[in-house]
């Protein structure tokens, strides 16, 4: 799960690798949050495509909802 802190939210995705420029995370039904494929993330934030660390500067309100590939 996620932990709000009103600055920001750390998470870790469990399936990895995660495919380089897949990432997209929408937040309280907004606009989706995507990765550059270097592992910079739309809202300043930045994910680790090995470990499925997560680090966002968009805390939520009441939602997270996330999509991405994986290297099988």
């Amino acid at each position: 799960g996620w932990v709000p802190d009103g600055i920001d939210v750390e998470f870790t995705i469990n399936m990895v690798p995660i495919v380089p420029g897949s990432l997209s995370i929408v937040v309280d039904g907004g606009s989706p949050i995507t990765d550059d494929g270097s592992g910079n993330l739309s809202d300043g934030g930045t994910v680790n495509y090995t470990s499925g660390f997560v680090q966002m500067l968009t805390s939520p309100a009441t939602s997270i909802v996330v999509d991405f590939n994986v290297y099988i």
